[in-house]
């Protein structure tokens, strides 16, 4: 029972900096977005789809995919991942918000972020693997 709470606080320890990396990767998209639109607020497809760039290049899925496949009730995919995914995304956010942040479009961040998920976390595919098979 007290390795569970142990292991539940180091969960949270990873998880909940992830989600603000998450809030501050949504806040430079929307600075950049409103630079580029004529100050009008990003819709929340921007946030959306850049967090499923994410997913799709280090996981290999979108968020609805990995949803069906963790059988999830909740649309808060990333609860339900371990230490290690969180972990990597709270890294590829970080990376993602200087990308950003140094003029890159959409499509050089993808591609940029896909090249590190097949470089330096490639082992992460699978886990995913691991997932599937125990589903």
């Amino acid at each position: 029972m007290e390795k569970a709470l142990r292991d539940y606080e180091y969960w949270i320890m990873v998880r909940e900096p992830q989600k603000e990396g998450y809030k501050k990767l949504s806040e430079v998209l929307d600075t950049n977005y409103q630079l580029t639109h004529e100050g009008k607020s990003a819709p929340n497809y921007v946030f959306s789809n850049e967090a499923d760039m994410i997913n799709r290049a280090l996981l290999g899925m979108s968020a609805k995919k990995l949803q069906a496949l963790l059988d999830t009730k909740d649309k808060a995919t990333r609860e339900h991942f371990t230490v290690e995914i969180n972990k990597t995304i709270s890294e590829l956010q970080t990376m993602d918000m200087g990308l950003v942040m140094a003029g890159f479009d959409y499509e050089t961040r993808k591609k940029t972020i896909a090249n590190i998920c097949s470089t330096k976390y490639k082992h992460m595919q699978l886990i995913v693997k691991e997932l599937k098979e125990t589903a």
